[in-house]
């Protein structure tokens, strides 16, 4: 069983928050494009700053998700490493 839950974890993780963070960003985006014309001269500097910077963040978290994992050294002695 935690075998399982391990990896149903591992599934939410690796595929629907990416997921739900790309449709966020899309909304965002169809928010910038079809929004409302009246609105505050803000809004579209703060929109675009946040489909930048969420952008950003999902492209991270793939390359993360593909890179290969380096193996940490191990501390023998207080000046040497394996």
């Amino acid at each position: 069983m935690k075998r399982f839950m391990a990896m149903i974890l591992n599934m939410l993780l690796k595929g629907l928050v990416p997921f739900m963070t790309a449709c966020f960003d899309a909304l965002l985006i169809y928010a910038l494009l079809y929004g409302d014309t009246s609105q505050s001269w803000w809004v579209k500097p703060l929109l675009i700053f946040f489909i930048v910077v969420l952008t950003l963040v999902i492209s991270g978290y793939f390359r993360l998700l593909g890179e290969k994992r380096k193996r940490r050294k191990e501390k023998i002695t207080i000046t040497h490493y394996e």
